[in-house]
């Protein structure tokens, strides 16, 4: 007979690991276009202030 306590957290292991997952997406959703948009900018600043000083 298996062990009841085994048996009660496979469960909440499995439910863990699947919110745990969820929340690794949605946190990649919100976080890299914001990345990615902070560096667009810094590029676009740096490509701005490169030829005054270059000149």
């Amino acid at each position: 007979m298996p062990d009841p306590g085994l048996m009660l957290m496979r469960p909440s292991l499995t439910v863990g690991g699947m919110l745990s997952t969820v929340a690794l997406l949605v946190s990649a959703v919100v976080v890299l276009p914001a990345a990615l948009v902070a560096v667009t900018l810094t590029l676009r600043l740096v490509a701005s202030i490169t030829p005054a000083v270059i000149v």
